[in-house]
């Protein structure tokens, strides 16, 4: 399970509707800070996530650094990666797949670029290579052994 701080998830708009087109009826992910007693968002994952993190997102403006993967909690440790979300809705009714790729295995996300501007949706590890590689292995074996039965 993906933790977020100082994260409020919104469900839907003002006048009550669903985010339009966001991927999950289940609520929209917004970081929320005020500059004074929350200044910074972190998503943490203590078992870690290696090689990316994949999510659909929503944003008004571009949001340079928008994203960034560090190795330990709460923003710790070696800087993995980082991506810039350019903007893509006006009202956060269009929403694009994005990947944030890295080396390594990392702990926590920064979020605070995002905050107060990007929406996110649908965030989840992407598989590593080797797990797709094996996953793909084992599926052409039983196709394999169906055709010799």
């Amino acid at each position: 399970m993906l933790g977020v701080s100082n994260n409020d998830g919104l469900g839907s708009l003002a006048n009550g509707d669903y985010y339009a087109g966001a991927p999950s009826m289940l609520g929209v992910a917004f970081a929320q800070l005020d500059g004074v007693t929350n200044t910074a968002a972190y998503m943490n994952v203590a078992g870690g996530v290696t090689g990316g993190l994949s999510f659909f997102y929503s944003a008004p403006s571009d949001a340079p650094g928008a994203i960034k993967a560090y190795s330990g909690l709460n923003g710790t440790g070696t800087l993995l990666g980082t991506i810039n979300l350019n903007a893509n809705s006006a009202d956060y009714t269009a929403w694009n797949k994005a990947v944030l790729s890295f080396s390594g295995t990392a702990q926590s996300f920064d979020l605070t670029g995002t905050a107060n501007l990007v929406g996110l949706d649908n965030i989840a590890a992407v598989p590593e290579p080797t797990s797709v590689a094996l996953l793909l292995a084992g599926g052409a074996l039983l196709i394999a052994r169906r055709r010799r039965a």
